[in-house]
């Protein structure tokens, strides 16, 4: 029998190889940056982590790009990994901003 941790695992990474493949509606009128910047969080569960993550890519790429790049689900190309060691999960995010 799979523990729960273990399905909820696999479920993180199915939904994260799926939405590493979604584009945004109209996303044929974005302008995006051709390279992809990421960002990294942490938190005491999955929630908190994936914020806290996607939070550093809008600052660090609203710092790279303008503003107007800052917006993660206006991204193309973006996946994310988490994992949880010593009672924290720690996030990564990656996505290719667009505007």
């Amino acid at each position: 029998m799979m523990s729960s941790m273990i399905r909820f695992g696999a479920l993180a990474l199915l939904a994260g190889v799926l939405l590493s493949r979604a584009v945004p509606a109209g996303a044929a009128h974005l302008a995006c940056k051709q390279h992809a910047t990421f960002g990294l969080g942490r938190g005491p569960d999955l929630g908190t982590a994936m914020n806290n993550a996607i939070q550093n890519w809008r600052v660090r790429t609203s710092g790279a790009y303008g503003a107007a790049y800052g917006n993660y689900y206006n991204a193309l190309n973006y996946g994310r990994r988490c994992n949880r060691t010593g009672g924290l999960t720690y996030c990564r995010v990656w996505a290719s901003p667009c505007r």
